[in-house]
């Protein structure tokens, strides 16, 4: 077990993946040209995106998060194994703020509407939450990435179903190149 400043104990698991993350060949963490700005679109591996766009005040950061990717009762498979609702992929504004220098680290918020219920009143989704933390790095094979940790955290009816409540995962987003007509 390891004790990081905050008092929070971390597994092994934690440990190795946070090693993992920070040792992506080819990564270089320190600043770097290709991610000055994190202005733009990005994609990550499983087709979401994500449209970041930085204030002029240097702090805040607003856009839009599209996932393709959901885990809702009302879902329906979607070309490439994605689930999405019934009315089209989750979508929602995003709030965070902007990484202190290029390269830094910065983070984002989304608050999930829940889905509708269906005609005879069964399904609906649930109030949701998520949060990304990402930094911006430099590879040689693929230009620059978000690297990413998201935490998404749901509703509950009873403090005995808060074990079901959050979701932790890692994702990975690329630029996405304009294209010539753009």
């Amino acid at each position: 077990m390891y004790h990081l400043l905050s008092r929070v104990t971390l597994g092994a698991t934690s440990i190795r993946m946070m090693r993992s993350a920070m040792s992506w060949k080819g990564a270089r963490r320190l600043c770097c040209t290709d991610c000055n700005s994190i202005a733009g679109v990005w994609i990550n591996e499983l087709g979401s995106r994500v449209v970041l766009h930085p204030s002029d005040d240097g702090e805040t950061l607003k856009g839009h998060y599209c996932s393709a990717v959901s885990d809702l009762e009302n879902g329906d498979e979607r070309e490439g194994g994605n689930t999405a609702t019934k009315d089209g992929p989750l979508s929602a504004p995003l709030f965070g703020t902007q990484p202190e220098r290029p390269g830094g680290t910065f983070g984002w918020v989304v608050n999930w509407e829940p889905t509708k219920p269906n005609e005879d009143g069964t399904g609906g989704g649930v109030l949701s939450t998520t949060t990304w933390t990402a930094q911006c790095v430099e590879t040689t094979a693929y230009g620059p990435m978000l690297q990413t940790t998201w935490i998404l955290r749901s509703e509950v009816e009873s403090p005995e179903e808060r074990w079901l409540s959050t979701l932790v995962g890692q994702d990975t987003f690329f630029r996405k190149k304009p294209k010539k007509s753009d």
